[in-house]
C-alpha cells in the first residue's frame, strides 16, 4: 500500500513511563497514526484503554525488541498497511536497581543485550522502510554522557568519526567480557552497565546519522536525547519529573560573561531545556551558535527585562511549550565604569532600575509559573554585603525579618531621590549605586523565600549568590576569575570528600576546604548522629558542608556513597582519606588490635579508593593521611623495610605483606619476625606504600593529571592521640617536605620604594645574577641612582619609571607600561614606607601597598613572588589587645575585614583613644601589623583561587632587621655594609647559591623571599626574619 494511507509513528516499550507519555503527546500533535507497542499484549491494550479515556486513539501492535520475528512482524504490518514508517522512537530499555544482587557480569550482559543490541536490531529491520523526511529518536540518558567514561582511550574510540557499527558492537561485547572477568574498572569502563549501554546507544546514533547523510532517501534525521530524571519504574519513582513534563531553565542576560557560562554549565548538568536569553536577538543567537560549537545546545528567546511585554511573551511561551518553569537565574545587570562621567543621580536611577526594579518585574511575571521544587538564583555580588552600608539604621531596615517588598521598593526609591539631591552620603548610603542595587536584590531574595515558605507549591527555593570577581565586561576584565569559575555558585559545583570528618583533623580539613575549595565539601562519618552534629557545629560558624554516611569498612556503604556522588555530580575532584583508628595496646588482645587497625587503616582505605577512584575526574587530587610513624624505618625488620620501598612493589604484594603481619600476630611471633609491637605503624607504612603504587597507576591513567600524596599532619591534639599532641588540628595541616635545591633567577623584576636601602640591595643582588635579566627601577626621585646601577653589569638593561604608590593614576600608568613592555610581572617587592602621622603612615605603608597589589596582581606570571617588607614591629604580639589580636589572626579574615580594622585604628587615633581601645601607640607599628596580615590574606587567596593556584604564586612578609637608615634615624644596630662576595644561604627550606656585588645588611630576607625557586612549597604567607628563618606571626616567640 502507498503512503497515501497516512503518516505513521512507532514508539517501542510504550505501555508505561516515558514511552507512554511520548505516545500521548504524539497522539496530540502528530498528524498521523501512532503505534503504542509492548512486549506484553495485555499490558499494552490496557495502556491503549487508558489513553482512549482521554479521547486519544493510538493503535496497538505487540513488539518484543528481543525477538527478531516480533520485530519483523511489525515491519511487515507497517509495509502492508502504510507502505513505510515516518517516526521511530526507540524507547524500550531496562535498568537493574541499585540493590540488585546479580553479579556485574550478568547485569552487563542483560542490560547491553536489551538497550544496545536489541535496539540495533530494531533499527536494522525497520530502517529500510523509513520514508524520506523520517525522524528517529534513540532515548538515551545523561548517564550516557561520554565524559563519564574514565578511560581517555575508550572515549577517543567512542567519539571517533571513523567508528563503524561492527567496531562499536565489538566494544560493547568487550565491556561484557571485562565485566564477567571483573576487569571493567581497571580497563577504564564506567561502573554502570546502564550507563555503558546508553554511551553505546549515543555512539550508535552518530554512526547512523552519518549513514543517513549518504542515504538516497532525502532528509532522514536521527537524534539521541536525555528525557530527564523522570518518575518511572526505571528510576524507582525517585525522579522529580512527571512523565509529561520536560524541565526548563531560564538565564536572563546570558549572551556573555557569567550568564553565558551559567547557560553552558546548565546545558551540561541540568536535566532539561536551557534558555539563553538576551535583549539583543542577534547577539543572543550568536552566543547560542558559539555554545553549539562546544557541543552544548541551549535554546534562545529574546528577553528585555526592562520591557514588560517582552517578559510576558517569554512567560506565555514557557507555559505553552512546557507548562511551567523549573529554574530561573536572574543574572541580567548593568554597572557603570569607575571613570563614568554621568552624575551619581543618573547612575543611581539607571542601575537600580535594571538591577533591582526590572529583576523584580521578571519575578512578578514568571514566579506564578514556577513548578514545585523550582529553584531561583538572584546573582548578587560581594559588594552587596549589608555591612558595607554605613548607616546602622539603614542596615537594620534591610535586615528586618518584617520588611515587605513595598517597603523595600520605597527604600530603593529613597536612595535614588537622595542621590538626585546629592545627600546620599549624609544619609548613610553606600557610595556605589551598583552595590546598593545588589543590597536591594539580596534583601528582596530573603523576602521572596519567606513568601515561598508560605506558598502551596512544594519546595521552591531561592538564593542570592556572589559569583566572585570575574573577568567580564562588567569588571572591565580586571577580575581574577574566569567566567566558568564564577558560575560555581549558580550552577553545579566541584566536589570534595573527607572520610572520618566528624572530629579532629578530618573536621579541620573539612573546615579549611570549605573556606578555600570552590565546590561542595562532604563531611562523612560512620556514625550518622555524630556526623550531623559536626555539620551543625560548622554551620554555627557560617560553614556549610554536606553530610553523607560512610563506613569505610563496609563495601555497601561505600558503594551507596559512590552512587550518590555519581548521580549528583557525575564525578569526584578531591578525596581525603582521613578515617583511621589508633587503639592502645592495653585495651584488647594484640591480635584483635592488629586486625581492627590493619582492616580500617589499610584495607578499609584501600577499599574506598578502589570504589571511588573510577569517579575521579581529570586533575583530581587524593590525599592519604598517614603519619611520621608510617615511615618504613619504624618497622624493625630489614626485610619488611626492603619490601616497602621496593619500586616493583605491587598491590598484591603489599596486601600479602599486611596479611603476613596479621598472621605473625595471630601466632604471637610479630616481634621475632621483625614487625615490632605497633599495628598502627604497620598500617600507616602500608598506606604510604599504597600511595606510591597508586601514583604509578595514575601516571599511566588516561585521565589527565591525577595526583595522590600521603601526608604526615604532625602530632596533633585529637582523640587519636588522647589529646597529647603538641599541635592543634589547624596547625597539623599542610606539612610538606622541603627539598634542598640550588636556584638562580631570571626574569623581569619590579621593585617599589627604591628610596629605601633594602630595595637598592635587592636591585644590586638581582643585577649581579649571571643571566640576561631585565631590572625595572621604580621611584619618584633619584635619577642619579639609576646611573650607579647601570654600570653594574653590561648585559642587564636598567630602566627608570616614575611611580607614586599613593597615587592610583601613577600606579595605573606603571601597570600599563609593565604590561606593554614586558607582558607580565615576576617579582614584586613592596618596600615603600614612611614614618609620619597616622593617616599618612597607614596610607603609604598599608593602603598604598594594597592598592598597588590590586592593580599589579593580574600581571603576575606563573611562579611569581611577592615580598612585603614589614618590620619586627609588625609582629602581632605588638598589638596590645587580645581581642584585636584574635581578629587579626582570624584565618578567614578578608581584605574588606582588614580594611575595616585599619579604619577602626584611624578612628581611634582621631578620637585619641588608641590606648583605651587596645591599639599600639605607633602608627608605624600598626601599618606593619596590617601589612603582615595582608600578606597572609594574599597567600590564602593565591592558594584558594583555582586560576591563581595553577600559577603557584607565593607571598611572604619579611623583617629586614633594625638597619641604620633614615627610617631608624640611622640608629639601627647594623650599619650599611657594601662589598663584593659569593656566598651560600643555608636555610631550613633551601640552599641558595648567590654571587652578590653589593650587600646591604637587611636586604637578604627580601632577596631570599624574592628568589624562592619555581618548585618551592615553603615558605608561603610566612614572616621571614632577618636570620632567614620563619617566625610564627601570631604567637611568636620573637627571636632575640
Amino acid at each position: 500500500m502507498s503512503s497515501a494511507a497516512g503518516r505513521v509513528a512507532v514508539v517501542t516499550g510504550s505501555n508505561k513511563g516515558i514511552g507512554f507519555a511520548v505516545v500521548k503527546q504524539l497522539c496530540e500533535k502528530f498528524d498521523g497514526t501512532v503505534y503504542l507497542t509492548s512486549r506484553d499484549e495485555g499490558r499494552g491494550k490496557n495502556a491503549i484503554a487508558a489513553l482512549e479515556k482521554l479521547g486519544l486513539k493510538p493503535a496497538f501492535h505487540q513488539l518484543d525488541i528481543g525477538d527478531r520475528e516480533s520485530v519483523e512482524r511489525i515491519r511487515d504490518h507497517l509495509v502492508e498497511k502504510y507502505g513505510g514508517l515516518d517516526v521511530l522512537v526507540n524507547n524500550a530499555a531496562i535498568a537493574f536497581k541499585h540493590d540488585a544482587t546479580e553479579p556485574q557480569g550478568v547485569q552487563a550482559e542483560v542490560t547491553l543485550q536489551t538497550n544496545f543490541f536489541d535496539t540495533l536490531r530494531v533499527c536494522e529491520i525497520l530502517f529500510p522502510i523509513l520514508r524520506p523526511h523520517a525522524r528517529v529518536v534513540n532515548v538515551s540518558s545523561s548517564v550516557g554522557f561520554l565524559g563519564n567514561v574514565p578511560s581517555k582511550e575508550l572515549r577517543d574510540k567512542f567519539s571517533a568519526d571513523s567508528l563503524t557499527i561492527p567496531e562499536l558492537s565489538a566494544m560493547m561485547q568487550q565491556y561484557i567480557e571485562d565485566c564477567k572477568a571483573e576487569k571493567q574498572r581497571e580497563r577504564g569502563w564506567m561502573a554502570s552497565s546502564y550507563g555503558m549501554s546508553k554511551v553505546g546507544l549515543s555512539a550508535l546514533t552518530r554512526i547512523q546519522q552519518r549513514q543517513f547523510d549518504q542515504d538516497p532517501r532525502e532528509d532522514i534525521v536521527i537524534n539521541h536525547i536525555h528525557p530527564g530524571y523522570v518518575d518511572t519504574d526505571m528510576t524507582s519513582h525517585k525522579g522529580p519529573l512527571t512523565i509529561d513534563e520536560g524541565r526548563v531553565a531560564v538565564v536572563t542576560g546570558s549572551n556573555k560573561g557569567v550568564g553565558l557560562a551559567t547557560v553552558k554549565q546548565l546545558c551540561r548538568k541540568f536535566d532539561g531545556t536551557v534558555y539563553l536569553t538576551s535583549r539583543d536577538e542577534a547577539r543572543g543567537r550568536a552566543a547560542v551558535a558559539e555554545l553549539e560549537k562546544d557541543g552544548v545546545n541551549p535554546k534562545f528567546h529574546q528577553l528585555d527585562i526592562g520591557d514588560r511585554a517582552s517578559i510576558e511573551r517569554l512567560r506565555d511561551h514557557l507555559k505553552e511549550e512546557y507548562g511551567g518553569l523549573d529554574v530561573l537565574v536572574n543574572n541580567a545587570a548593568i554597572a557603570f565604569k569607575q571613570n563614568a562621567t554621568e552624575p551619581q543621580s543618573v547612575q543611581a536611577e539607571m542601575t537600580l532600575k535594571t538591577n533591582y526594579f526590572n529583576t523584580l518585574m521578571v519575578c512578578d511575571i514568571l514566579f506564578p509559573i514556577l513548578r514545585p521544587h523550582a529553584r531561583v538564583v538572584n546573582v548578587s555580588s560581594l559588594i552587596g554585603l549589608l555591612s558595607r552600608v554605613p548607616s546602622e539604621e539603614l542596615r537594620e531596615k534591610f535586615a528586618s525579618e518584617e520588611l515587605t517588598i513595598p517597603e523595600l521598593n520605597a527604600l530603593m526609591q529613597q536612595y535614588i531621590n537622595d542621590c538626585k539631591a546629592g545627600i546620599e552620603k549624609n544619609k548613610g548610603w553606600m557610595g556605589s549605586s551598583y552595590g546598593m542595587s545588589k543590597i536591594g536584590l539580596s534583601a528582596l531574595t530573603r523576602i521572596q523565600q519567606r513568601q515561598f515558605d508560605q506558598d502551596p507549591r512544594e519546595d521552591i527555593v531561592i538564593n542570592h549568590v556572589h559569583p566572585g570577581y570575574v573577568d567580564t565586561d562588567m569588571s572591565s576584565h580586571k577580575g581574577p576569575l574566569t567566567i566558568d569559575q564564577g558560575t560555581m555558585s549558580s550552577a553545579a559545583a566541584r566536589v570534595a570528600v573527607v572520610t572520618g570528618g566528624n572530629k579532629g583533623i578530618g573536621k579541620e580539613i573539612v573546615k579549611q576546604l570549605i573556606t578555600k575549595f570552590k565546590g561542595e565539601v562532604y563531611l562523612t562519618a560512620r556514625d550518622e548522629k555524630r556526623g550531623k552534629a559536626a555539620v551543625e557545629d560548622l554551620e554555627r560558624v557560617g560553614l556549610f558542608p554536606r553530610f553523607h554516611l560512610l563506613d569505610i569498612n563496609q563495601r555497601k556503604s561505600i558503594e551507596t556513597f559512590r552512587d550518590h556522588l555519581n548521580s549528583e555530580y557525575g564525578g569526584l575532584d578531591i578525596l581525603i582519606n582521613n578515617a583511621g583508628i589508633l587503639i592502645p595496646v592495653s585495651r584488647e588482645p594484640f591480635y584483635e588490635n592488629a586486625v581492627r587497625t590493619i582492616q580500617t587503616n589499610y584495607f578499609g582505605t584501600k577499599l574506598v579508593c578502589d570504589i571511588l577512584f573510577p569517579l575521579l575526574r581529570p586533575h583530581a587530587r587524593v590525599v592519604n593521611v598517614s603519619s611520621a610513624l608510617g615511615h618504613p624505618t619504624h618497622i624493625p625488620g630489614s626485610k619488611q623495610q626492603e619490601i616497602l620501598v621496593d619500586p616493583s612493589l605491587s598491590r598484591d604484594m603489599l596486601d600479602d605483606l599486611m596479611r603476613d603481619f596479621l598472621k605473625k600476630c595471630k601466632e604471637g611471633k610479630q616481634l621475632e619476625a621483625g614487625w615490632g609491637m605497633s599495628a598502627y605503624k604497620v598500617s600507616k607504612a602500608g598506606l604510604s606504600a599504597l600511595s606510591i603504587i597508586q601514583q604509578k597507576e595514575f601516571d599511566s591513567d588516561p585521565r589527565q593529571d591525577l595526583i595522590v600524596n600521603h601526608v604526615h599532619p604532625g602530632y596533633v591534639q585529637t582523640d587519636l592521640t588522647e589529646g597529647k599532641g603538641k599541635l592543634l588540628p589547624e596547625q597539623g595541616l599542610g606539612r610538606e617536605i622541603a627539598k634542598q635545591i640550588t636556584y638562580k633567577f631570571t626574569g623581569t623584576v619590579y621593585i617599589s620604594g627604591l628610596d629605601e636601602e633594602e630595595g637598592r640591595k635587592a636591585v644590586a643582588e638581582l643585577a649581579e645574577v649571571p643571566l640576561s635579566s631585565e631590572v625595572v627601577l621604580v621611584g619618584r626621585k633619584y635619577p642619579s641612582l639609576v646611573k650607579v646601577y647601570i654600570s653594574l653589569q653590561e648585559n642587564v638593561e636598567v630602566r627608570f619609571m616614575r611611580l607614586n604608590v599613593t597615587n592610583l593614576k601613577s600606579i595605573h600608568k606603571a601597570r600599563e607600561k609593565l604590561n606593554n613592555d614586558h607582558g607580565g610581572l615576576d617579582i614584586l617587592v613592596n618596600n615603600a614606607a614612611i614614618k609620619h602621622d597616622a593617616v599618612e603612615t597607614i596610607t603609604t605603608n598599608y593602603t598604598a601597598v594594597r592598592m598597588t597589589c590590586d592593580q599589579f596582581f593580574p600581571l603576575l606570571r606563573r611562579h611569581a613572588r611577592v615580598v612585603n617588607i614589614s618590620s619586627a614591629l609588625g609582629h602581632l604580639t605588638f598589638l596590645p589587645s587580645k581581642t584585636l589580636r584574635r581578629q587579626f589572626a582570624n584565618p578567614y579574615l578578608t581584605h574588606y575585614g582588614l580594611d575595616q580594622l585599619v579604619e577602626r585604628f584611624l578612628t581611634a587615633c582621631k578620637r585619641g583613644r588608641t590606648k583605651q581601645e587596645g591599639w599600639p601607640d605607633s602608627s608605624y607599628t600598626m601599618s606593619k601589623i596590617a601589612l603582615s596580615c595582608l600578606t597572609r590574606i594574599q597567600q590564602r587567596h593565591f592558594d584558594s583561587d583555582r586560576k591563581l593556584r595553577q600559577k603557584k604564586l607565593i607571598a611572604n612578609h619579611v623583617n629586614p632587621g633594625w638597619i641604620s637608615t633614615h627610617l631608624s634615624n640611622f640608629e639601627g644596630d647594623t650599619p650599611l655594609q657594601i662589598g663584593i662576595t659569593s656566598f651560600q644561604i643555608e636555610t631550613e627550606h633551601y640552599t641558595l647559591n648567590l654571587t652578590v656585588s653589593f650587600i646591604i645588611s637587611g636586604a637578604l630576607p627580601a632577596s631570599y623571599a624574592a628568589l624562592l625557586p619555581p618548585n618551592a612549597v615553603k615558605p608561603k604567607g610566612k614572616f621571614i626574619w632577618n636570620g632567614l628563618h620563619t617566625v610564627d606571626w601570631i604567637h611568636g616567640p620573637l627571636p632575640r
